[in-house]
């Protein structure tokens, strides 16, 4: 890096869109040290072109999505284009990006001398991962090896990676969200919240169930179900999956007559209002560590109800009966857990004060961004040279 650019340039590659939750660790990143962020988004929904509060960042949008051999072409023409004129220092890529469109472009960077380092999410989970194509293993496994240092951001992923990549340098990084001023841990309805993407491996079809047994006790409970994106899947073809989900989902609560009990809401980029109404947040998912809208609900003082049968570093954040409540992946428990904390007031916002100080205490973003700070000062200041693997 040359001595007179004070600032580290990273230029950050791999997501559909920017979600607000990713943008607020790149802006503590910069508060915290000498680095200038810049975004390459496809952006086929229009998720971040139309969110207003995103303006701030240095954003490039791509030209065409990266399908088809003139839309591969165009993608790289643009992605070149900005990497000349922003010239990074360091090129941050998202395990969610289609390794077949980057591996190309890492190979470029690589000759460059521009090193790369792979945030590695829940993309890289061996359900979802072996059932890709031959083509797209092979690319991303070629894309870990030019990696010079591999963020992974959830407990399963070492063995997959010590199989695939197993001799680059790797930090432990997950999810960490800013702290906002204490709010009242009071709530005046009893609403139970599930806010997060739509995937059949976070058990929604559990929730409706419970419902209908809470229902029994609590005649005004409300369920919430916040992170619907049918309304996007004619922007975008990546929401399909989700869709056929929510079309189940939707016909279960209305066989169920649960209309009015259960909803369902969509996606939305700016939750705290729905923390804030929340007496409960539930998540019987199957991976649970590190849940971002788990750890934003408990930052707001709203306790968890979880589960652990598949996940046994759920007990990592939430431990039960001091800071929420972990029951088993079944209606019947999960409406038990639900009632006892509606029936019990002092109870839940005990749980819920416990919540907001475990994510003080161990997921406040503004402690644990120096270890990503930290890494990439010694990865750009080290100047190690690493031989591309072709």
């Amino acid at each position: 890096m040359n001595s007179a650019d004070s600032k580290i340039k990273i230029l950050i590659i791999g997501e559909e869109h920017i979600r607000k939750k990713v943008s607020r660790h790149y802006l503590s990143l910069e508060e915290n040290g000498p680095f200038d962020t810049y975004f390459f988004v496809d952006d086929r929904s229009g998720i971040t072109r139309n969110n207003d509060d995103l303006r701030y960042l240095r954003i490039k949008f791509a030209r065409r999505a990266p399908t088809g051999i003139f839309g591969l072409i165009m993608y790289w023409i643009t992605l070149l284009s900005f990497f000349f004129r922003i010239r990074p220092h360091l090129i941050e890529v998202y395990s969610a990006i289609h390794s077949l469109a980057l591996l190309p472009f890492a190979w470029f960077a690589c000759l460059k001398g521009v090193p790369i380092t792979m945030v590695c999410r829940g993309e890289i989970h061996p359900t979802q991962y072996y059932q890709r194509g031959l083509l797209y293993r092979i690319c991303f496994q070629r894309l870990l090896k030019l990696s010079r240092l591999i963020i992974v951001k959830e407990t399963y992923m070492d063995p997959i990676l010590d199989k695939l990549a197993p001799k680059v340098p790797r930090i432990r990084w997950h999810n960490s969200i800013p702290l906002t001023a204490v709010h009242s841990f009071d709530r005046d309805e009893d609403v139970v919240l599930f806010l997060n993407r739509f995937e059949k491996t976070r058990n929604l079809e559990l929730i409706v169930h419970s419902a209908q047994i809470v229902k029994q006790k609590f005649n005004s409970v409300q369920f919430l179900l916040v992170g619907a994106t049918t309304h996007l899947s004619e922007k975008s073809g990546i929401y399909k999956a989700q869709v056929r989900y929510e079309a189940a989902l939707l016909s279960l609560i209305q066989s169920m007559k649960l209309d009015k009990t259960v909803r369902v809401l969509p996606f939305t980029d700016m939750p705290s209002n729905f923390y804030d109404l929340a007496k409960i947040y539930l998540l019987p998912a199957d991976h649970v560590f590190c849940n971002y809208s788990l750890l934003e609900a408990m930052e707001r003082g709203v306790p968890p109800i979880v589960c652990d049968e598949l996940d046994p570093a759920a007990r990592l954040i939430v431990q039960h009966e001091k800071n929420g409540l972990i029951a088993r992946r079944d209606a019947q428990d999960l409406a038990q857990a639900v009632c006892r904390l509606l029936g019990d007031e002092e109870f839940r916002k005990d749980l819920g004060k416990e919540a907001r100080k475990t994510v003080e205490e161990d997921f406040n973003l503004h402690r644990s961004i120096n270890v990503l700070s930290t890494a990439y000062k010694e990865l750009i200041y080290a100047g190690r040279k690493k031989v591309c693997q072709f």
